[in-house]
């Protein structure tokens, strides 16, 4: 800091780096980035530090408070835009500092939920709410009928959705629906702000799925019906196993407008006639059908398995599968392919990459990302960044990146051993065998993994299911300190299914009902 006194407007030059910033009260250094380097005593190499003395102090006069109310200002600015990252980052909570505690619970029929950037989106009662995750009050509702199922389906703890797409039955054809994926009814879009931008029709019989970006799926066979023993009109079975099949039409649409995205017809392929893919479930149970089918939208990317068929596209159409794939999800601003032993990274522009092994995404973030990828090498752990280039190599075994925040990468062997490593250099920070032994699990009685994670971007919140019992079953979760591994707190609750990260604040849900924490 520097001051210029006399007649000429006073001037005040701040800079202040995040990481000497310190806890609250701690009065810092003084940095002038321009200053020689230290020599002899002092702070050692890079920019040059002085603490003001109290005859500086004296001199500075009305200065100091001036600057003093700069630096409180610029960490106000710091935390607000730490704050910003949290609320929308995958997993990020503002404080996990304390034990969590619920603040407001609402019963609902059917547990299912969608993130939406400020808020969680539920069906109760005919109606699409919009629950302020802080409240459990509905910032928002839309009525859209008895029995609605809306999505993209699930609660990813990285997926936020701006346009939720609503599926409702007709009065009496309720029985005609298996996860939305058939009968008569009537689809709305609305956006995550509650405006109903539209609604189209659905017609009996009718395969329907919601898309990405404010999408419908329609799936029909096409083409001319087999024919010979055991043929019907989608197919032929011998043996009960599907043998040949009708080709499968894709026709993505926009659900406010009812405009057509895009089409595309996709040939019959008796390579993926496998049973889990040619299975149909009826009242009398599971049997062959030639026509089965579905699909899901994760982020912009859209996936459609089914007897004969496994495809994956970009919101725009674009195919992403490739010979040897498991499926398709976004990835930062392009896909991510997931290879059978190769993932490939696909970028916005077409571009394809492909690994040397399994990229690992971490499930919570504190939304500052680096330039860094976790390719999973078997044996070891390889970070690469966006080109390709190694930065460094690992001797370990990880099944996962469990939380990337602060600097560091909380990894997990899939068995509830967990090591924390610099993501600058790959040095072991600290490690934790059985961790569940920590939350205190009977690990006599049951081995299990982690199942989710948060982070506030200096805390790293895991969570663990134990054995199921007559009173319900717990969920065990431990907070440790990133950087050291110290456990903050940890905890028990019967009946938790999954936390839901909402705005930097934990909602969760359980069978029946949904609660806020905090």
């Amino acid at each position: 800091m520097t001051s210029t006194p006399g007649d000429e407007p006073l001037r005040i030059e701040l800079d202040v780096d995040p990481d000497d910033a310190g806890e609250p009260g701690d009065p810092g250094d003084a940095v002038h980035p321009g200053a020689p380097p230290a020599s002899g005593t002092g702070d050692g190499p890079g920019p040059w530090r002085a603490r003001l003395s109290r005859r500086r102090v004296a001199m500075a006069g009305g200065g100091l408070v001036l600057a003093a109310a700069a630096a409180l200002g610029s960490e106000a600015l710091r935390d607000q835009a730490q704050e910003a990252q949290l609320r929308t980052a995958p997993g990020g909570v503002l404080s996990l500092a304390e034990p969590l505690a619920e603040t407001w619970s609402r019963g609902l029929a059917f547990g299912e939920a969608v993130r939406l950037p400020e808020a969680l989106a539920v069906v109760d009662d005919g109606d699409l709410l919009a629950l302020d995750p802080v409240t459990g009050e509905p910032v928002w509702s839309v009525p859209v009928g008895d029995g609605s199922w809306c999505g993209p389906s699930g609660y990813q703890q990285g997926a936020v959705v701006e346009v939720l797409v609503c599926l409702t039955p007709e009065p009496g054809a309720e029985d005609g629906w298996y996860d939305g994926s058939a009968g008569s009814g009537v689809l709305s879009a609305v956006t995550s702000g509650g405006e109903l931008l539209g609604t189209s029709a659905v017609a009996a019989g009718e395969r329907v799925a919601v898309g990405p970006e404010g999408t419908v799926v329609r799936l029909a066979r096409v083409g001319p019906s087999p024919e010979g023993p055991g043929c019907a009109e989608d197919g032929c079975v011998e043996g009960g196993l599907v043998v040949r099949g009708r080709d499968l039409q894709i026709r993505v649409e926009d659900v406010g407008t009812g405009e057509p995205r895009w089409t595309e017809v996709v040939p019959f392929d008796p390579g993926e006639t496998e049973v889990s893919s040619c299975l149909e479930l009826t009242e009398t149970g599971m049997v062959p059908d030639p026509g089965a089918v579905t699909a899901w939208a994760e982020g912009p990317a859209l996936t459609v398995v089914g007897c004969g068929v496994r495809v994956g596209f970009t919101a725009a159409g674009e195919r992403l599968d490739t010979d040897q794939w498991r499926g398709v999800e976004p990835l930062g601003d392009g896909y991510l392919v997931r290879g059978v032993l190769r993932d490939v990274v696909v970028g916005r522009d077409g571009s394809r990459r492909e690994l040397p092994g399994r990229l690992m995404v971490p499930l919570a973030t504190d939304g500052t990302v680096p330039d860094v990828l976790f390719v999973d090498l078997g044996s070891e752990v390889r970070a690469e960044d966006d080109a390709g280039r190694e930065l460094w190599t690992a001797q370990m075994i990880s099944d996962r990146v469990l939380v990337l925040a602060g600097g560091v990468a909380l990894m997990d062997d899939g068995a509830g051993n967990v090591t924390a490593l610099d993501v600058g250099t790959g040095e072991d920070l600290w490690a934790s065998t059985r961790l569940e032994a920590v939350a205190g699990l009977d690990l006599t009685a049951w081995a299990p993994t982690i199942e989710q994670a948060f982070t506030d971007g200096r805390r790293a919140l895991v969570t663990m299911r134990g054995v199921p019992s007559e009173s319900g079953v717990l969920v065990f979760s431990v907070v440790v300190d990133l950087r050291t591994g110290e456990v903050v707190w940890k905890d028990s609750r019967v009946g938790w299914e999954t936390l839901v990260a909402v705005d930097g604040h934990l909602v969760v849900m359980s069978e029946g009902g949904i609660a806020g924490l905090g």
